[in-house]
């Protein structure tokens, strides 16, 4: 890691999943930091302290933190004198140092549920000779458990389910999985944040994520590298806090459409997809290669809105009662009647599903009717999760019920 800031930083991997050109742009500005983001910095110092030396954050009450215009961090019991030119210094206060703490307290108790477990702390990270970062904290048992929790002290919002903290998981594990981890959890501990869950969980299998890299972020990573990537303006301009945006002149053409259109009534243009048998080999291999970015922003699209209809903020659709799935209500009495009604021949050895149940009675020579009627009493139905759909989909809007959604263990 020869620089001290990555050119494809994970940080900004969400931009970069859209707009290949935003890196050779935002190189080209001058480094800057908000109040806000040395803020940030200071409490990231606050929280390496606390975990590298066993203290709580109220032993900081009083001193002083911030970060420097070389982007380096600091933790000091006295201000920074006017000599220290370039540290833009906040005094620790109470609350400040409460919200740290709810973060140290998160990765402490995920560390000892994980015996064996190796913490590491503000370690660097690397997928490529140009991409890397620094985690907060790894929490690494092999062969089982990697977790990585990430410290956020803004209030803008941020979700689990981030570009960066699937590769924070990735680098950590590295793409191979050296450590043979079974299971990747990734928190976001976020006190500040104005809705959800204060400290808020995902997992993924390994493959998964592997499989998230090679199909969508390694292509977004190449096209960023090209000399002549193209700038692609969108929401992300904002929400991915590019630093060029204010200079970039395909987002100052992209806004003024936006606003001509917010004036103009127009109605939309029928889309009409070519066969597949119509189109020549080289359109079909361009919407292979495509498919995979396509689909990743389609997911993303789909699940912020349905966290925020599961919040009750959603616009664009409603949620609907999701389909059931059947099982036993007791195994061991499931077991116990399914080897007297087959004659001792459970399938495979292992308890039958209600449905391969009913099959194999009726192959047997017994009517459906009285097949489904034989496990009815054995049978229970599990309610499925509420499926997002547009206002005008049939289907009944199902209310939204307090704990639904919480942090995974």
């Amino acid at each position: 890691m020869p620089q001290k800031h990555a050119y494809l930083s994970f940080s900004g991997a969400k931009l970069d999943l859209h707009c290949p050109g935003n890196r050779r742009e935002q190189k080209k500005q001058p480094r800057s930091s908000s109040d806000a983001s040395a803020k940030g910095t200071g409490m990231h110092a606050l929280a390496e302290a606390c975990l590298k030396r066993g203290h709580n954050t109220t032993q900081y009450i009083g001193w002083w933190c911030g970060d420097s215009d070389k982007g380096g961090d600091f933790l000091l019991k006295a201000k920074p004198s006017g000599a220290d030119s370039g540290l833009r210094a906040f005094k620790i206060e109470a609350d400040g140092a409460q919200n740290v703490q709810l973060y140290v307290d998160h990765v402490r108790k995920c560390v000892a549920d994980l015996p064996g477990a190796e913490l590491l702390i503000e370690e660097p990270v690397q997928l490529s000779e140009n991409s890397w970062g620094t985690p907060d904290a790894q929490i690494r048992q092999p062969f089982g458990v990697l977790r990585v929790p990430d410290y956020k002290n803004g209030f803008t919002y941020v979700e689990e389910s981030s570009p960066q903290v699937k590769l924070y998981l990735l680098a950590s594990m590295g793409l191979d999985n050296p450590y043979g981890f079974t299971k990747l959890i990734g928190d976001i501990v976020q006190p500040n944040a104005g809705a959800g869950e204060s400290i808020r969980s995902i997992m993924y299998p390994p493959e998964e994520l592997v499989a998230w890299y090679k199909s969508v972020y390694a292509p977004a990573a190449r096209a960023c590298m090209e000399p002549n990537a193209p700038c692609i303006p969108g929401p992300w301009c904002k929400d991915g806090w590019c630093n060029a945006r204010r200079s970039c002149g395909a987002l100052a053409a992209y806004n003024n459409d936006t606003a001509q259109g917010m004036f103009t009534a127009v109605e939309p243009a029928a889309v009409s997809l070519p066969d597949a048998k119509d189109m020549p080999p080289e359109m079909r291999a361009k919407v292979l290669e495509r498919f995979g970015l396509i689909k990743s922003w389609y997911t993303e699209i789909y699940d912020h809105e349905y966290s925020l209809a599961m919040r009750g903020n959603n616009t664009w659709g409603k949620l609907v009662k999701g389909r059931g799935s059947r099982g036993w209500a007791d195994e061991s009495v499931a077991t116990a009647q399914l080897n007297t009604l087959l004659h001792g021949e459970i399938y495979d050895k292992k308890l039958k599903t209600p449905a391969k149940a009913e099959a194999a009675l009726k192959a047997q020579g017994m009517k459906a009717k009285n097949a489904k009627a034989a496990v009815a009493d054995l049978v229970e139905t599990k309610p499925g999760s509420p499926t997002l759909v547009s206002l005008d989909a049939p289907g009944t809007s199902v209310a939204v019920v307090d704990g639904m959604f919480g942090a995974i263990a």
